[in-house]
């Protein structure tokens, strides 16, 4: 059977209510850095077409939604934030400078947990490929301004 958006889609998406694919790019996002908020999302046309259709991400606006709901729901504890070395590196003397959320970050309990990705327009969000696989990837780097491929002729 040739793979298409709906037949892989039908495939993978008992798997995906139970654990989707947004709940998994949250979860691996709690690993990530978060320097200066930013990460960048990689995701097949058939993640995004699951996320519309399976996930609630309905809107004209659905990167912009999605981005919003992984900087509200992607939380970690202070501890593992400031145990990150780039983290520290970078941020620290940000907090003792009193800018924030660095400086409330810096003097409340360890366990308490923050959003990382406390902006959701340093998240970015990159459709790539051929609708024929259900594969993502995320980053803590930051992409700035593109250049459609085709541009490039």
């Amino acid at each position: 059977m040739a793979l298409t958006a709906e037949n892989v889609s039908k495939y993978v998406t008992g798997y995906d209510r139970l654990y989707s694919n947004g709940m998994l790019i949250r979860d691996y996002m709690k690993a990530l850095s978060a320097q200066g908020s930013g990460a960048t999302i990689f995701m097949d046309p058939l993640i995004a077409q699951m996320l519309h259709d399976y996930q609630n991400f309905k809107t004209k606006k659905t990167k912009e939604e999605f981005t919003q709901w992984l900087a509200t729901n992607v939380k970690i504890p202070a501890a593992q934030y400031w145990g990150n070395g780039v983290v520290t590196t970078f941020n620290w003397s940000l907090g003792l400078q009193g800018l924030e959320p660095y400086a409330t970050w810096q003097k409340i309990p360890q366990d308490r947990l923050i959003q990382p990705f406390n902006s959701a327009k340093g998240i970015n969000t990159v459709i790539v490929g051929g609708k024929t696989q259900t594969t993502w990837f995320v980053t803590d780097f930051r992409i700035s301004r593109g250049v459609l491929v085709d541009s490039w002729k």
